[in-house]
């Protein structure tokens, strides 16, 4: 035997053997691995849903968007802040542009005009 299995990988044939696939209790195990999996994934889903794990890699989440207006056809002009700079932000199908960056006194004056939609 020991010579054998070289020279079955080499011409194709393979190496005589019996097959457990018919027998009971190796379904069994199989069955029964795949049920531990399963418990193993839930258990995993609730606990990390219940402590409410974030899969950032690195760090807080310092952004937010503040704002957003719609312009129409999916484009959006949106106020961003990142710590405490706030920045405006077109955003299109075909990608997203920086407008400019924005003072931090961000409220507008009482006599502004106010848009609407």
């Amino acid at each position: 035997m020991g010579n054998y299995l070289p020279l079955c990988i080499l011409s194709g044939t393979s190496v005589p053997y019996e097959s457990n696939f018919d027998d009971p209790w190796v379904w069994g195990k199989v069955v029964f691995f795949l049920l531990v999996l399963g418990i193993i994934a839930f258990f995993l889903n609730y606990l990390s849903k219940q402590k409410g794990v974030k899969t950032m890699v690195g760090g807080k989440n310092n952004l937010r968007i503040v704002d957003t207006c719609s312009l129409g056809n999916r484009q959006f002009i949106v106020v961003t802040q990142y710590e405490s700079e706030r920045h405006l932000l077109a955003v299109s199908t075909s990608g997203i542009s920086h407008l400019a960056k924005l003072s931090s006194q961000s409220t507008p004056p009482n006599d502004a005009p106010k848009v609407t939609d």
